[in-house]
């Protein structure tokens, strides 16, 4: 599967990401500082909903693995290859141990929402990975412990053709930043469990700019999200007829785009379940009971939005 591409420019997106996190930034004492110097005039080819997805991500690991009253920069600088732009995102968190260099691209390292220290590297970088190979791309990070943490992107540079130029979303058209606007993001979540399912209607109806879709059997969530093709899919383990995992191959086989994530939840916990649902495919995983916090906090990240 391939994503349509266009030029994206680099800075009023940015931008626009670094704005959205002030009120998390704020509430941490953080100081965050973008350098568009060797940047200003960037411009890549990506999937620009996708690349903000991205953005946000690896913005909010900073943010929640960092030390409090610490520092995040992010810079745009050229790549070491040609033709290459190179997003760097560094903060004066923990670091991470070269040992578990792999741990962090691992599908359910710190995806479960059970209480943990900061040393992860948070939600979203499996599919922030997965996201920049479809634009291309390359996504990896650098670090040493006791000093923090770099993660960085680089993209293919590309030009905006005179005369056919494609303005960004984020500008107006005298190149001001524009404030964010309300985009509706479409949850499916399948779920047999009426509590379960009453708790997460619940929690994500009160999320501005999600709309959530629900599906008590395995049959009726295959048809919504081959109509819908939502943005995420929640799909619980232990569903009637045909379990979670089928379910999985079946949305896999082309029913949703190979970039949209989608989330176990189950009630089983042991490290054979959490290595069943790795196994299978799935892009992460929520443990029942939930909690509530984390989950909201979590989805929001999933589909590239700030709580």
């Amino acid at each position: 599967l391939e994503m349509d591409l266009e030029p994206v420019r680099l800075a009023p997106l940015l931008e626009e990401c670094v704005s959205l996190m002030g009120p998390r930034v704020d509430e941490d004492s953080l100081s965050l500082t973008l350098d568009m110097t060797e940047g200003r005039d960037a411009v890549v080819r990506a999937q620009p909903v996708r690349l903000k997805q991205v953005i946000l991500n690896i913005l909010s690991n900073a943010v929640k693995y960092n030390w409090k009253h610490g520092r995040i920069d992010v810079s745009v600088k050229p790549g070491p290859s040609p033709n290459r732009w190179r997003v760097l995102v560094r903060d004066t968190g923990r670091g991470i141990p070269e040992e578990r260099r792999e741990e962090i691209f691992e599908p359910f390292n710190r995806l479960g929402l059970e209480q943990v220290d900061n040393e992860g590297a948070g939600i979203g970088l499996v599919i922030s990975r997965r996201f920049i190979e479809l634009m291309e791309g390359d996504l990896d990070f650098f670090s040493t412990v006791g000093e923090g943490s770099t993660f960085w992107f680089e993209l293919g540079a590309d030009d905006f053709t005179e005369g056919t130029e494609r303005r960004s979303d984020l500008e107006s058209p005298n190149g001001e930043v524009l404030p964010a606007q309300p985009v509706d993001r479409t949850v499916l979540y399948i779920e047999d469990n009426p509590a379960s399912l009453r708790l997460v209607t619940h929690l994500l109806t009160r999320i501005d700019g999600i709309q959530l879709i629900a599906a008590v059997t395995p049959g009726q969530g295959l048809s919504l999200a081959a109509k819908h093709k939502p943005d995420l899919v929640l799909l619980d383990i232990n569903l009637p007829e045909m379990d979670g995992y089928e379910v999985l191959n079946r949305l896999r086989q082309g029913i949703v785009p190979r970039e949209t994530p989608v989330i176990a939840v189950t009630a089983g916990a042991m490290a054979t379940d959490r290595q069943a649902i790795a196994a299978a495919g799935f892009d992460g995983c929520f443990y029942k009971p939930i909690q509530v916090r984390e989950f909201r906090r979590a989805v929001t990240e999933y589909l590239g939005m700030v709580n």
